[in-house]
């Protein structure tokens, strides 16, 4: 089993697909390892097509690509992750305060919904709340610049996976879909569970699917 963790929060500052493709493929092939399967979440269905195109290329035979609710990144997302931050950020600043923020991150939304022009506009802003509020409690600049890159790194992360496309690959995948998302229509096959998306990859009935699709396929 091989996951590919994002760096530590801060060090990808601009990096973009190709940066994270590298730091997770890098010397890869060289330990002879058989990739069997890759298996990716959400937004990071994106980044696991994009592993499973370039594994196919050193090795005999491609993986196979088993996808959890797979979705693409868009602008929308990004705003509601940011939306969750800010009420956060309600323990600290006004109501008045956490509204300017929230209206803020809508302005920036309906100006430009591009996530290659969108996420990076809203991280900035979120810095700035975040450094306010986390002022207040008396963090230091260096603190207040650690819990602020939690937020930032998602979201460089996304507006990296934006830069990619999945569809033909998300084509040949199987989808193990939530009850609580609707169909993905990607073209390849899908199966869907009754359990709640945020569930889907901790449920025993998930399991059991993921182990029945990667029965047949030989151990690497």
């Amino acid at each position: 089993m091989w996951e590919a963790l994002p760096p530590p929060a801060g060090a990808e500052r601009g990096w973009s697909a190709r940066d994270y493709l590298a730091g997770w493929l890098d010397g890869l092939p060289a330990t002879g390892a058989r990739i069997s399967a890759v298996l990716g979440f959400c937004a990071g269905s994106v980044f696991a097509a994009a592993v499973a195109d370039r594994v196919a290329r050193w090795q005999a035979d491609a993986p196979e690509l088993v996808l959890f609710d797979p979705e693409r990144p868009t602008a929308g997302a990004l705003y509601a992750q940011y939306h969750r931050g800010a009420e956060l950020f309600g323990s600290v600043l006004s109501p008045q305060e956490v509204a300017d923020v929230l209206r803020r991150g809508q302005e920036l939304l309906h100006a430009n919904d591009d996530v290659q022009v969108f996420g990076p506009a809203l991280s900035e802003l979120y810095v700035s709340a975040g450094d306010t509020a986390f002022e207040r409690v008396g963090l230091d600049p260096v603190r207040r610049a650690e819990l602020s890159a939690t937020f930032t790194s998602f979201v460089n992360w996304v507006v990296a996976a934006d830069q990619l496309d999945p569809t033909p690959a998300w084509a040949r995948a199987t989808v193990v879909g939530s009850a609580t998302r609707g169909g993905t229509d990607l073209g390849g096959r899908e199966l869907r569970v009754d359990v709640e998306h945020v569930d889907l990859l901790r449920a025993d009935a998930v399991a059991g699917v993921l182990s029945g699709l990667l029965s047949p396929v030989p151990n690497g």
